[in-house]
């Protein structure tokens, strides 16, 4: 059975994947009115990859913001849209975030922030993954 028969899914790379060691970073803007809008809840899956650099007691946290003009310092967190991982240099973690795009502003940020006393670094990348309104 597919999960998506119609072929009516998007998929949008929100973070890049890459390691990251940079703390209370923002990705780049991430237009959701562009296209046509977003129809219903969207998911955005995070996926933290083992840590490459540091020591076991690193926290990254993935924030979803949104703004209305395409500048992460204006961004302001979107309510309970937020993923946490824990610290292990052996695991890796995939979680989702889900989020009502027509309560948002319209360019989607995603913010990591990470926590530990030892620069900490692991892969990390987010994709949007929604269905976007038919225009004509």
């Amino acid at each position: 059975m597919s999960l998506d028969p119609k072929n009516s899914l998007t998929f949008t790379s929100v973070l890049p994947p890459l390691s990251r060691a940079t703390n209370n970073a923002a990705s780049a803007g991430v237009d959701l009115r562009s296209g046509g809008p977003y129809e219903g809840a969207c998911c955005v899956i995070v996926n933290v990859g083992a840590q490459t650099a540091g020591d076991n007691a690193m926290t990254f946290t993935t924030l979803l913001q949104s703004a209305a003009n395409n500048t992460a310092s204006e961004a302001t967190n979107i309510s309970g849209a937020s993923y946490v991982t824990g610290g292990n240099n052996a695991a890796s973690y995939l979680g989702q975030i889900q989020f009502d795009p027509r309560a948002c502003f319209r360019y989607l940020f995603a913010r990591t922030v990470i926590t530990a006393g030892n620069s900490p670094a692991a892969p990390t990348s987010a994709v949007l993954i929604g269905q976007k309104k038919k225009v004509s």
